[in-house]
């Protein structure tokens, strides 16, 4: 159960947004749209897998950035091998 405490004289959209990001913390809502549905577990290893290599190549064009300020740091967000585009531009080969 999510207690938010109330101070006197507490503006009551200032409880109410304490309460929201409390209950985001808790992940009720991300856990139930996760079990509306039967994910496989090789797939949930592919989605893991998939984030895992996002997140690894955004610290690898971060890191670039820091070094040199190049325009094909934009070319690491893309795995030319699988086609696959890890950014928000999209790039047609």
């Amino acid at each position: 159960m999510i207690v938010v405490p109330v101070k006197e004289g507490e503006n009551i959209e200032r409880a109410l947004k304490k309460f929201k990001r409390k209950y985001e913390k808790t992940g009720i809502v991300k856990e139930l749209r996760a079990r509306q549905q039967f994910d496989k577990p090789s797939v949930i290893n592919r989605k893991k897998k998939a984030k895992a290599i996002y997140v690894q190549k955004l610290h690898h064009v971060e890191d670039k950035s820091h070094n040199t300020n190049s325009a094909s740091s934009r070319d690491a967000l893309f795995d030319w091998r699988h086609g696959i585009f890890f950014g928000g531009v999209r790039k047609y080969c």
